[in-house]
Protein backbone atom coordinates (compact mmCIF):
# COMPACT_ATOMS: atom_id res chain seq x y z
CA UNK A 1 0.00 0.00 0.00
CA UNK A 2 1.30 3.50 -0.97
CA UNK A 3 1.59 5.56 2.62
CA UNK A 4 0.50 8.86 1.28
CA UNK A 5 -0.04 10.18 4.97
CA UNK A 6 1.96 13.37 6.21
CA UNK A 7 3.97 11.69 8.69
CA UNK A 8 6.53 8.90 8.65
CA UNK A 9 7.21 5.10 9.04
CA UNK A 10 8.14 5.38 12.66
CA UNK A 11 5.32 7.50 13.33
CA UNK A 12 3.17 4.97 11.47
CA UNK A 13 4.44 2.32 13.56
CA UNK A 14 4.45 3.99 16.80
CA UNK A 15 0.47 5.14 15.82
CA UNK A 16 -0.03 1.53 15.32
CA UNK A 17 0.99 -0.08 18.28
CA UNK A 18 -1.16 2.76 19.98
CA UNK A 19 -3.98 1.76 18.35
CA UNK A 20 -4.27 5.44 18.08
CA UNK A 21 -5.66 7.02 14.77
CA UNK A 22 -5.94 10.30 16.38
CA UNK A 23 -2.22 9.75 16.47
CA UNK A 24 0.54 11.49 14.43
CA UNK A 25 -1.58 13.98 12.52
CA UNK A 26 -3.63 11.60 10.31
CA UNK A 27 -5.74 13.50 7.88
CA UNK A 28 -8.56 10.90 7.84
CA UNK A 29 -10.00 8.77 10.00
CA UNK A 30 -11.61 5.82 7.74
CA UNK A 31 -10.60 2.72 8.16
CA UNK A 32 -8.15 1.53 4.82
CA UNK A 33 -10.61 -0.42 2.72
CA UNK A 34 -7.70 -2.50 1.01
CA UNK A 35 -5.62 -4.25 4.13
CA UNK A 36 -8.31 -4.29 6.25
CA UNK A 37 -6.25 -3.84 9.03
CA UNK A 38 -6.21 -1.81 12.32
CA UNK A 39 -4.65 1.10 10.97
CA UNK A 40 -5.45 4.98 10.03
CA UNK A 41 -5.25 5.15 6.22
CA UNK A 42 -5.08 8.32 4.52
CA UNK A 43 -6.60 7.83 1.08
CA UNK A 44 -5.31 9.58 -2.01
CA UNK A 45 -6.79 10.95 -4.98
CA UNK A 46 -10.87 8.87 -5.92
CA UNK A 47 -9.49 6.07 -9.07
CA UNK A 48 -11.50 5.23 -11.62
CA UNK A 49 -14.86 3.17 -10.77
CA UNK A 50 -14.36 -0.50 -11.26
CA UNK A 51 -16.56 -2.95 -12.26
CA UNK A 52 -19.08 -3.87 -9.75
CA UNK A 53 -18.14 -7.40 -8.24
CA UNK A 54 -20.14 -10.01 -7.86
CA UNK A 55 -23.27 -10.49 -5.63
CA UNK A 56 -22.46 -12.18 -2.12
CA UNK A 57 -23.89 -14.61 -0.58
CA UNK A 58 -27.03 -13.48 1.52
CA UNK A 59 -25.69 -12.98 5.46
CA UNK A 60 -28.07 -14.11 8.13
CA UNK A 61 -30.58 -11.61 8.97
CA UNK A 62 -29.48 -9.13 11.85
CA UNK A 63 -31.69 -7.54 14.55
CA UNK A 64 -34.30 -5.58 13.66
CA UNK A 65 -32.80 -1.86 13.92
CA UNK A 66 -34.36 1.60 14.76
CA UNK A 67 -36.96 2.71 12.56
CA UNK A 68 -35.23 4.86 10.22
CA UNK A 69 -36.55 8.59 9.64
CA UNK A 70 -39.45 8.37 7.19
CA UNK A 71 -38.45 8.42 3.47
CA UNK A 72 -38.66 11.26 0.70
CA UNK A 73 -42.98 10.38 -0.73
CA UNK A 74 -42.13 9.15 -4.08
CA UNK A 75 -43.41 10.80 -7.63
CA UNK A 76 -47.11 10.86 -7.54
CA UNK A 77 -48.06 7.93 -10.24
CA UNK A 78 -50.43 8.39 -13.10
CA UNK A 79 -53.79 9.16 -12.92
CA UNK A 80 -56.11 5.89 -13.56
CA UNK A 81 -59.09 6.31 -15.69
CA UNK A 82 -62.54 7.55 -13.75
CA UNK A 83 -64.31 4.57 -12.29
CA UNK A 84 -68.22 4.78 -12.75
CA UNK A 85 -69.61 6.65 -10.33
CA UNK A 86 -71.29 4.90 -7.24
CA UNK A 87 -74.58 5.80 -5.25
CA UNK A 88 -74.24 8.50 -2.81
CA UNK A 89 -73.08 7.43 0.40
CA UNK A 90 -74.54 8.86 4.03
CA UNK A 91 -72.57 11.77 5.04
CA UNK A 92 -70.03 9.85 7.63
CA UNK A 93 -68.85 11.88 10.42
CA UNK A 94 -66.19 14.49 10.24
CA UNK A 95 -62.83 12.46 11.50
CA UNK A 96 -59.79 13.89 13.37
CA UNK A 97 -57.45 16.25 11.14
CA UNK A 98 -54.46 14.16 10.14
CA UNK A 99 -50.74 15.18 10.28
CA UNK A 100 -49.67 17.28 7.22
CA UNK A 101 -47.51 14.74 4.91
CA UNK A 102 -44.24 15.43 4.09
CA UNK A 103 -43.63 17.78 1.08
CA UNK A 104 -43.62 15.22 -2.45
CA UNK A 105 -40.61 15.77 -4.74
CA UNK A 106 -41.44 18.25 -7.43
CA UNK A 107 -42.15 16.90 -10.68
CA UNK A 108 -40.25 18.07 -13.95
CA UNK A 109 -41.55 20.81 -15.62
CA UNK A 110 -43.07 19.25 -18.80
CA UNK A 111 -43.05 20.87 -21.91
CA UNK A 112 -45.32 23.87 -22.77
CA UNK A 113 -47.93 22.99 -24.01
CA UNK A 114 -49.85 24.68 -27.20
CA UNK A 115 -52.08 27.47 -26.18
CA UNK A 116 -55.14 26.69 -25.45
CA UNK A 117 -58.80 28.71 -26.26
CA UNK A 118 -59.62 30.81 -23.78
CA UNK A 119 -63.15 29.03 -22.47
CA UNK A 120 -66.26 31.07 -22.52
CA UNK A 121 -68.08 31.26 -19.39
CA UNK A 122 -72.16 32.40 -19.65
CA UNK A 123 -74.34 32.61 -16.64
CA UNK A 124 -77.78 31.29 -17.66
CA UNK A 125 -79.40 32.66 -15.11
CA UNK A 126 -80.42 32.95 -11.39
CA UNK A 127 -82.81 31.76 -9.31
CA UNK A 128 -83.83 32.27 -5.36
CA UNK A 129 -84.44 29.39 -4.07
CA UNK A 130 -86.52 28.83 -0.34
CA UNK A 131 -84.97 30.20 2.78
CA UNK A 132 -82.60 27.59 4.47
CA UNK A 133 -82.05 25.54 1.43
CA UNK A 134 -78.43 25.21 0.23
CA UNK A 135 -77.28 27.28 -2.64
CA UNK A 136 -76.23 25.28 -5.51
CA UNK A 137 -74.71 26.15 -9.23
CA UNK A 138 -75.57 23.76 -12.13
CA UNK A 139 -73.18 23.53 -14.63
CA UNK A 140 -73.43 22.81 -18.38
CA UNK A 141 -70.32 22.50 -20.46
CA UNK A 142 -70.27 24.01 -23.73
CA UNK A 143 -67.58 23.60 -27.06
CA UNK A 144 -66.12 27.07 -25.97
CA UNK A 145 -66.50 26.61 -22.11
CA UNK A 146 -69.65 26.34 -19.66
CA UNK A 147 -72.88 27.65 -19.00
CA UNK A 148 -73.56 28.22 -15.35
CA UNK A 149 -77.22 28.30 -13.47
CA UNK A 150 -77.31 29.64 -10.17
CA UNK A 151 -79.69 29.03 -7.34
CA UNK A 152 -79.44 31.06 -4.19
CA UNK A 153 -81.22 30.90 -1.24
CA UNK A 154 -83.50 33.43 0.44
CA UNK A 155 -81.91 34.49 3.79
CA UNK A 156 -83.84 34.79 7.05
CA UNK A 157 -84.36 38.10 8.14
CA UNK A 158 -82.53 38.60 11.43
CA UNK A 159 -83.79 39.71 15.11
CA UNK A 160 -83.63 43.35 15.76
CA UNK A 161 -80.73 44.35 18.97
CA UNK A 162 -82.18 45.53 22.17
CA UNK A 163 -80.93 49.03 22.65
CA UNK A 164 -79.18 49.96 24.82
CA UNK A 165 -79.51 51.22 27.96
CA UNK A 166 -78.42 55.23 28.26
CA UNK A 167 -75.94 56.05 30.98
CA UNK A 168 -76.69 58.00 33.67
CA UNK A 169 -75.45 61.49 33.55
CA UNK A 170 -72.80 62.30 36.57
CA UNK A 171 -74.10 65.61 38.84
CA UNK A 172 -72.73 68.99 38.36
CA UNK A 173 -69.86 69.98 40.59
CA UNK A 174 -70.65 73.91 42.16
CA UNK A 175 -69.11 76.68 40.64
CA UNK A 176 -66.48 78.53 42.57
CA UNK A 177 -66.26 81.88 43.97
CA UNK A 178 -64.95 84.28 41.55
CA UNK A 179 -61.39 86.13 42.91
CA UNK A 180 -60.95 89.35 43.33
CA UNK A 181 -59.58 91.52 40.46
CA UNK A 182 -56.23 92.85 40.85
CA UNK A 183 -55.79 96.73 40.30
CA UNK A 184 -54.38 98.43 36.65
CA UNK A 185 -51.35 99.81 36.76
CA UNK A 186 -50.96 103.26 35.38
CA UNK A 187 -50.13 103.89 31.72
CA UNK A 188 -46.78 104.79 31.03
CA UNK A 189 -46.51 108.21 28.53
CA UNK A 190 -46.60 107.35 24.55
CA UNK A 191 -43.19 108.09 23.35
CA UNK A 192 -41.14 106.62 20.49
CA UNK A 193 -41.18 102.84 19.99
CA UNK A 194 -38.42 101.23 22.47
CA UNK A 195 -37.88 97.44 22.82
CA UNK A 196 -40.91 95.46 24.59
CA UNK A 197 -41.13 95.89 27.84
CA UNK A 198 -40.69 93.11 31.08
CA UNK A 199 -43.81 90.87 31.35
CA UNK A 200 -45.70 92.25 34.24
CA UNK A 201 -45.39 89.61 37.38
CA UNK A 202 -48.29 86.77 37.50
CA UNK A 203 -51.26 87.55 39.34
CA UNK A 204 -51.51 85.29 42.45
CA UNK A 205 -53.21 81.99 41.84
CA UNK A 206 -56.54 81.82 43.64
CA UNK A 207 -57.41 79.37 45.58
CA UNK A 208 -58.13 75.41 44.23
CA UNK A 209 -61.58 74.96 43.87
CA UNK A 210 -63.10 71.15 45.73
CA UNK A 211 -62.46 68.23 43.56
CA UNK A 212 -66.06 67.16 42.08
CA UNK A 213 -66.33 63.33 42.43
CA UNK A 214 -64.25 60.97 41.01
CA UNK A 215 -65.15 59.54 37.46
CA UNK A 216 -66.14 55.95 36.87
CA UNK A 217 -62.55 54.48 35.40
CA UNK A 218 -62.41 54.25 31.78
CA UNK A 219 -61.72 51.31 29.74
CA UNK A 220 -58.21 49.88 29.82
CA UNK A 221 -56.15 50.50 26.66
CA UNK A 222 -54.93 48.06 24.50
CA UNK A 223 -51.60 46.56 25.84
CA UNK A 224 -48.60 47.81 23.59
CA UNK A 225 -46.68 45.80 21.79
CA UNK A 226 -43.64 43.89 22.92
CA UNK A 227 -40.30 45.03 23.52
CA UNK A 228 -37.92 44.24 21.35
CA UNK A 229 -35.49 41.63 22.92
CA UNK A 230 -32.65 41.43 24.83
CA UNK A 231 -29.42 40.70 22.98
CA UNK A 232 -28.53 37.05 23.17
CA UNK A 233 -25.80 35.92 25.68
CA UNK A 234 -22.52 34.85 24.58
CA UNK A 235 -22.49 31.11 23.35
CA UNK A 236 -21.48 28.66 26.16
CA UNK A 237 -18.14 27.02 25.59
CA UNK A 238 -18.42 23.97 23.65
CA UNK A 239 -18.32 20.87 25.63
CA UNK A 240 -15.88 17.77 25.42
CA UNK A 241 -16.29 15.15 23.12
CA UNK A 242 -18.54 12.46 24.35
CA UNK A 243 -16.31 8.62 24.67
CA UNK A 244 -16.68 6.39 21.79
CA UNK A 245 -19.01 4.15 22.22
CA UNK A 246 -17.77 0.02 22.59
CA UNK A 247 -17.02 -1.45 19.16
CA UNK A 248 -19.95 -3.91 18.26
CA UNK A 249 -18.96 -7.15 16.98
CA UNK A 250 -17.32 -8.07 13.54
CA UNK A 251 -19.73 -9.77 11.47
CA UNK A 252 -18.56 -12.79 9.37
CA UNK A 253 -16.73 -11.60 6.28
CA UNK A 254 -18.06 -12.12 2.72
CA UNK A 255 -16.27 -13.17 -0.05
CA UNK A 256 -14.28 -10.13 -1.46
CA UNK A 257 -15.75 -8.77 -4.54
CA UNK A 258 -13.77 -6.11 -6.88
CA UNK A 259 -12.50 -2.78 -5.41
CA UNK A 260 -15.46 -0.70 -5.57
CA UNK A 261 -15.51 3.31 -5.72
CA UNK A 262 -14.57 4.78 -2.70
CA UNK A 263 -17.70 4.94 -0.56
CA UNK A 264 -19.33 8.75 0.90
CA UNK A 265 -18.19 10.18 3.76
CA UNK A 266 -19.32 8.02 6.69
CA UNK A 267 -22.17 9.82 8.91
CA UNK A 268 -20.88 12.44 11.44
CA UNK A 269 -20.43 11.58 15.09
CA UNK A 270 -22.35 12.03 17.77
CA UNK A 271 -22.64 15.74 19.30
CA UNK A 272 -20.49 16.07 22.76
CA UNK A 273 -22.95 17.60 25.83
CA UNK A 274 -24.11 21.08 25.29
CA UNK A 275 -21.82 23.35 27.33
CA UNK A 276 -22.97 25.37 30.16
CA UNK A 277 -25.58 27.66 29.63
CA UNK A 278 -24.25 31.45 28.66
CA UNK A 279 -24.67 34.35 31.17
CA UNK A 280 -28.54 35.89 30.53
CA UNK A 281 -28.58 38.52 28.26
CA UNK A 282 -29.16 42.34 29.41
CA UNK A 283 -33.07 43.21 29.19
CA UNK A 284 -33.89 44.73 26.20
CA UNK A 285 -35.44 47.80 26.65
CA UNK A 286 -39.32 48.15 27.41
CA UNK A 287 -42.01 48.49 24.83
CA UNK A 288 -43.65 51.24 24.41
CA UNK A 289 -46.54 52.09 26.56
CA UNK A 290 -49.86 51.05 25.75
CA UNK A 291 -52.28 53.99 25.07
CA UNK A 292 -54.52 55.15 28.01
CA UNK A 293 -58.01 53.99 27.90
CA UNK A 294 -60.33 56.16 27.58
CA UNK A 295 -61.19 59.53 29.80
CA UNK A 296 -63.27 59.12 32.75
CA UNK A 297 -66.20 61.02 33.00
CA UNK A 298 -64.92 64.68 34.23
CA UNK A 299 -65.80 65.44 37.55
CA UNK A 300 -67.32 68.43 38.82
CA UNK A 301 -65.83 72.04 38.19
CA UNK A 302 -64.13 73.50 41.15
CA UNK A 303 -64.78 77.21 42.12
CA UNK A 304 -62.86 79.50 39.87
CA UNK A 305 -59.45 81.59 41.99
CA UNK A 306 -59.10 85.41 42.00
CA UNK A 307 -57.72 86.84 38.62
CA UNK A 308 -54.23 88.26 39.02
CA UNK A 309 -53.40 91.50 38.80
CA UNK A 310 -52.41 93.04 35.11
CA UNK A 311 -48.76 94.11 34.66
CA UNK A 312 -47.89 97.87 33.22
CA UNK A 313 -48.16 97.84 29.72
CA UNK A 314 -44.46 98.58 28.13
CA UNK A 315 -43.67 101.62 26.02
CA UNK A 316 -44.24 101.64 22.11
CA UNK A 317 -40.66 101.53 20.47
CA UNK A 318 -39.44 104.80 17.92
CA UNK A 319 -40.82 103.90 14.18
CA UNK A 320 -38.06 104.17 11.48
CA UNK A 321 -38.06 107.31 9.05
CA UNK A 322 -38.93 106.78 5.65
CA UNK A 323 -37.02 106.98 2.98
CA UNK A 324 -36.90 109.72 0.48
CA UNK A 325 -38.75 108.86 -3.14
CA UNK A 326 -36.48 109.10 -6.27
CA UNK A 327 -36.80 111.61 -8.87
CA UNK A 328 -39.02 111.05 -12.46
CA UNK A 329 -36.55 110.86 -15.34
CA UNK A 330 -37.52 113.34 -17.97
CA UNK A 331 -39.59 112.38 -20.85
CA UNK A 332 -37.49 112.46 -24.45
CA UNK A 333 -38.45 114.55 -27.32
CA UNK A 334 -40.27 112.74 -30.31
CA UNK A 335 -38.64 112.13 -33.19
CA UNK A 336 -38.91 113.94 -36.57
CA UNK A 337 -41.98 112.72 -39.17
CA UNK A 338 -40.09 111.12 -42.37
CA UNK A 339 -41.09 112.81 -45.77
CA UNK A 340 -43.93 111.55 -48.01
CA UNK A 341 -43.04 108.96 -50.45
CA UNK A 342 -44.07 109.88 -54.39
CA UNK A 343 -47.28 108.42 -55.90
CA UNK A 344 -47.10 104.82 -57.94
CA UNK A 345 -47.44 105.24 -61.92
CA UNK A 346 -51.02 103.69 -62.88
CA UNK A 347 -51.18 99.93 -63.45
CA UNK A 348 -52.08 98.21 -66.59
CA UNK A 349 -56.26 97.69 -67.42
CA UNK A 350 -57.53 94.48 -66.02
CA UNK A 351 -59.04 91.85 -68.61
CA UNK A 352 -62.67 91.82 -70.29
CA UNK A 353 -65.47 90.91 -67.90
CA UNK A 354 -67.38 87.70 -68.08
CA UNK A 355 -70.87 87.68 -70.18
CA UNK A 356 -73.45 88.20 -68.06
CA UNK A 357 -76.84 85.93 -67.32
CA UNK A 358 -78.77 85.19 -70.13
CA UNK A 359 -82.34 87.23 -68.69
CA UNK A 360 -85.41 86.09 -67.69
CA UNK A 361 -87.79 83.89 -70.42
CA UNK A 362 -91.11 85.97 -71.23
CA UNK A 363 -94.71 85.54 -69.66
CA UNK A 364 -95.99 82.38 -71.09
CA UNK A 365 -99.35 82.88 -73.20
CA UNK A 366 -102.44 81.70 -71.92
CA UNK A 367 -103.54 77.96 -71.71
CA UNK A 368 -105.84 76.90 -74.98
CA UNK A 369 -109.20 75.40 -74.51
CA UNK A 370 -109.96 71.84 -73.94
CA UNK A 371 -110.95 69.64 -76.89
CA UNK A 372 -114.25 67.92 -76.74
CA UNK A 373 -113.63 63.87 -74.95
CA UNK A 374 -113.71 61.06 -77.79
CA UNK A 375 -116.12 58.18 -77.47
CA UNK A 376 -115.41 55.68 -75.17
CA UNK A 377 -113.88 52.44 -77.11
CA UNK A 378 -115.28 48.75 -76.79
CA UNK A 379 -114.07 46.70 -73.81
CA UNK A 380 -111.55 44.14 -74.74
CA UNK A 381 -111.21 40.49 -74.07
CA UNK A 382 -110.45 38.94 -70.58
CA UNK A 383 -107.22 37.82 -71.03
CA UNK A 384 -105.97 34.40 -69.16
CA UNK A 385 -105.90 33.29 -65.35
CA UNK A 386 -102.21 33.57 -64.04
CA UNK A 387 -100.36 30.68 -62.25
CA UNK A 388 -101.21 30.13 -58.63
CA UNK A 389 -98.47 32.05 -56.48
CA UNK A 390 -96.08 29.77 -53.74
CA UNK A 391 -98.34 29.45 -50.25
CA UNK A 392 -97.16 31.00 -47.75
CA UNK A 393 -94.30 29.56 -45.52
CA UNK A 394 -96.34 27.37 -42.98
CA UNK A 395 -92.83 25.84 -41.68
CA UNK A 396 -92.13 28.24 -39.43
CA UNK A 397 -95.61 28.18 -38.18
CA UNK A 398 -95.52 24.72 -37.49
CA UNK A 399 -92.40 25.23 -35.60
CA UNK A 400 -94.13 27.71 -33.48
CA UNK A 401 -97.22 25.57 -32.91
CA UNK A 402 -94.69 22.43 -31.91
CA UNK A 403 -92.91 24.75 -29.39
CA UNK A 404 -96.40 25.54 -27.60
CA UNK A 405 -97.24 22.00 -27.79
CA UNK A 406 -94.72 21.31 -25.78
CA UNK A 407 -94.70 24.22 -22.87
CA UNK A 408 -98.45 23.06 -22.62
CA UNK A 409 -96.55 19.77 -21.66
CA UNK A 410 -93.96 21.49 -19.65
CA UNK A 411 -96.03 23.46 -17.29
CA UNK A 412 -97.92 20.07 -16.29
CA UNK A 413 -94.55 17.57 -15.78
CA UNK A 414 -92.61 20.36 -14.49
CA UNK A 415 -94.26 22.80 -12.18
CA UNK A 416 -91.37 22.95 -9.81
CA UNK A 417 -87.70 22.52 -12.13
CA UNK A 418 -85.82 25.52 -13.50
CA UNK A 419 -85.60 26.67 -16.81
CA UNK A 420 -83.47 27.91 -19.36
CA UNK A 421 -84.99 29.87 -21.81
CA UNK A 422 -82.26 31.15 -24.88
CA UNK A 423 -84.06 33.47 -27.63
CA UNK A 424 -83.09 33.94 -31.59
CA UNK A 425 -81.75 36.92 -30.13
CA UNK A 426 -78.99 35.54 -27.86
CA UNK A 427 -80.60 36.31 -24.82
CA UNK A 428 -81.57 34.00 -22.02
CA UNK A 429 -84.40 33.95 -19.30
CA UNK A 430 -84.54 31.40 -16.43
CA UNK A 431 -86.89 30.86 -14.15
CA UNK A 432 -90.36 28.21 -13.16
CA UNK A 433 -93.09 27.55 -15.85
CA UNK A 434 -95.60 29.58 -15.76
CA UNK A 435 -98.65 29.31 -18.13
CA UNK A 436 -99.33 30.19 -21.75
CA UNK A 437 -100.79 33.69 -22.71
CA UNK A 438 -104.01 34.82 -23.56
CA UNK A 439 -105.03 32.08 -21.17
CA UNK A 440 -105.97 29.32 -21.06
CA UNK A 441 -102.64 26.97 -21.26
CA UNK A 442 -105.27 25.22 -23.78
CA UNK A 443 -104.87 27.84 -26.24
CA UNK A 444 -104.18 27.00 -29.57
CA UNK A 445 -103.24 30.72 -30.61
CA UNK A 446 -101.28 31.54 -27.55
CA UNK A 447 -98.15 33.77 -27.88
CA UNK A 448 -96.66 34.09 -24.93
CA UNK A 449 -94.82 31.76 -22.19
CA UNK A 450 -94.82 33.60 -18.91
CA UNK A 451 -91.96 32.83 -16.25
CA UNK A 452 -92.27 32.60 -12.47
CA UNK A 453 -89.69 33.07 -9.62
CA UNK A 454 -89.51 30.13 -6.50
CA UNK A 455 -92.13 32.17 -5.10
CA UNK A 456 -94.96 32.16 -8.01
CA UNK A 457 -94.48 35.69 -8.57
CA UNK A 458 -94.72 36.12 -12.09
CA UNK A 459 -91.12 37.54 -14.24
CA UNK A 460 -90.80 37.81 -17.50
CA UNK A 461 -93.40 36.79 -20.29
CA UNK A 462 -91.66 35.89 -23.72
CA UNK A 463 -92.53 35.52 -27.13
CA UNK A 464 -92.78 32.13 -28.37
CA UNK A 465 -92.04 32.70 -31.55
CA UNK A 466 -88.71 33.87 -30.57
CA UNK A 467 -87.84 31.06 -28.55
CA UNK A 468 -84.46 28.84 -30.17
CA UNK A 469 -84.51 26.30 -26.99
CA UNK A 470 -85.87 25.47 -23.89
CA UNK A 471 -83.28 23.12 -21.12
CA UNK A 472 -84.96 22.20 -18.43
CA UNK A 473 -82.10 21.84 -15.37
CA UNK A 474 -81.39 18.96 -12.74
CA UNK A 475 -84.22 16.93 -13.83
CA UNK A 476 -84.79 13.86 -16.32
CA UNK A 477 -86.85 13.25 -19.74
CA UNK A 478 -90.05 12.59 -19.42
CA UNK A 479 -91.21 9.77 -21.88
CA UNK A 480 -94.91 11.15 -21.60
CA UNK A 481 -93.95 13.97 -23.20
CA UNK A 482 -96.44 13.86 -26.90
CA UNK A 483 -95.50 15.60 -30.02
CA UNK A 484 -97.75 17.14 -33.08
CA UNK A 485 -97.21 15.33 -36.22
CA UNK A 486 -95.82 16.71 -39.61
CA UNK A 487 -98.29 19.16 -41.08
CA UNK A 488 -100.52 17.96 -44.09
CA UNK A 489 -99.33 19.02 -46.94
CA UNK A 490 -96.04 19.18 -46.32
CA UNK A 491 -94.82 23.13 -46.47
CA UNK A 492 -92.62 23.74 -49.29
CA UNK A 493 -89.92 27.12 -49.42
CA UNK A 494 -87.06 27.88 -47.71
CA UNK A 495 -87.84 27.69 -44.00
CA UNK A 496 -89.62 24.15 -45.25
CA UNK A 497 -86.17 23.24 -46.66
CA UNK A 498 -84.06 24.42 -43.85
CA UNK A 499 -86.01 23.03 -40.87
CA UNK A 500 -85.74 19.94 -43.01
CA UNK A 501 -82.23 19.94 -43.35
CA UNK A 502 -81.32 20.34 -39.91
CA UNK A 503 -83.57 17.33 -38.77
CA UNK A 504 -82.15 15.14 -41.59
CA UNK A 505 -78.65 15.78 -39.64
CA UNK A 506 -79.23 15.11 -36.48
CA UNK A 507 -80.60 11.27 -36.35
CA UNK A 508 -81.77 10.19 -32.96
CA UNK A 509 -79.40 8.76 -31.53
CA UNK A 510 -76.83 10.87 -32.90
CA UNK A 511 -74.19 11.75 -29.31
CA UNK A 512 -71.70 14.31 -29.17
CA UNK A 513 -74.54 17.20 -30.88
CA UNK A 514 -74.06 20.70 -30.17
CA UNK A 515 -76.14 23.43 -31.70
CA UNK A 516 -75.85 26.91 -31.79
CA UNK A 517 -78.87 29.92 -31.98
CA UNK A 518 -78.28 33.67 -31.03
CA UNK A 519 -74.68 33.30 -31.35
CA UNK A 520 -74.62 30.80 -28.15
CA UNK A 521 -74.52 27.11 -27.83
CA UNK A 522 -78.53 26.46 -26.48
CA UNK A 523 -77.89 22.52 -26.35
CA UNK A 524 -75.84 19.63 -26.73
CA UNK A 525 -75.94 15.59 -25.94
CA UNK A 526 -77.27 13.00 -27.37
CA UNK A 527 -80.20 13.34 -30.22
CA UNK A 528 -83.23 11.44 -28.28
CA UNK A 529 -86.21 12.29 -29.90
CA UNK A 530 -86.55 14.39 -33.70
CA UNK A 531 -90.03 15.54 -34.12
CA UNK A 532 -91.22 18.16 -36.80
CA UNK A 533 -89.91 21.17 -36.00
CA UNK A 534 -88.02 20.15 -33.22
CA UNK A 535 -84.96 17.82 -31.73
CA UNK A 536 -84.06 17.01 -27.94
CA UNK A 537 -80.61 16.70 -26.71
CA UNK A 538 -80.38 15.03 -23.45
CA UNK A 539 -77.32 14.47 -21.13
CA UNK A 540 -76.04 11.14 -19.03
CA UNK A 541 -78.97 9.08 -18.46
CA UNK A 542 -81.49 11.21 -20.06
CA UNK A 543 -81.00 14.19 -17.82
CA UNK A 544 -81.15 18.01 -18.81
CA UNK A 545 -83.01 17.74 -21.71
CA UNK A 546 -83.17 20.34 -24.16
CA UNK A 547 -86.42 21.43 -26.62
CA UNK A 548 -84.72 23.03 -30.04
CA UNK A 549 -86.43 24.61 -32.63
CA UNK A 550 -85.34 23.18 -35.69
CA UNK A 551 -86.04 26.43 -37.29
CA UNK A 552 -84.25 28.54 -35.11
CA UNK A 553 -81.07 26.51 -35.37
CA UNK A 554 -77.96 28.39 -37.32
CA UNK A 555 -75.14 25.86 -36.66
CA UNK A 556 -75.26 22.29 -35.63
CA UNK A 557 -71.67 19.98 -35.21
CA UNK A 558 -71.79 16.41 -34.40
Amino acid sequence: MKDNCRYGKEESAAAERNNDVHAAGCQDTRCCPVCHERRCCCPGPTGPMGPMGPIGPRGPIGPRGATGAAGVPGMRGATGPTGPSGATGANGMRGATGPTGAPGIAGVTGATGPAGKTPVITVAGTVTGEPGTEASVDETFTPDGAELFYTIPAGPTGPTGAAGAAGVTGATGATGSEGAAGPTGPTGPTGPTGPTGPTGPTGATGPTGAAGPTGPTGLIGPTGPTGANGVAGATGATGNTGANGATGPTGATGAAGATGPTGPMGAKGDTGANGATGPTGAAGPTGPTGANGAVGATGAAGPTGPTGATGPTGMNGAAGATGATGNTGATGAPGPMGATGATGANGATGPTGATGPTGANGVMGATGATGATGATGATGNTGATGATGPAGDTACCACVAQMRNILQQIITLYPTENLVISMESGNNVSGRPGSLLPAPNTNPNAGLFQIVNSQGAAQEAVSICRIAAVRITSAAYNNGITYLPAPAPAPTGCCANCEAAVRSYLPVGTTGAAVKAGGQTVGQGSVLRNEYGVVVLVGANNSDPTFISTCKAESVTK
